[in-house]
């Protein structure tokens, strides 16, 4: 029961990770897909 339980926890922690780093790419993606949008309407 205890096994299981901490096994649990490991694939939580996991998924919780996962989920962190895909959320922190997304965020860098849109802030420099902004800023190139940013700095090409400052060109035109």
């Amino acid at each position: 029961e205890g096994f299981f339980f901490d096994k649990l926890v490991d694939y939580a922690v996991e998924r919780f990770k996962t989920n962190l780093d895909k959320a922190k790419y997304k965020l860098q993606n849109t802030t420099t897909m902004t800023a190139s949008g940013l700095s090409q309407l400052e060109v035109t």
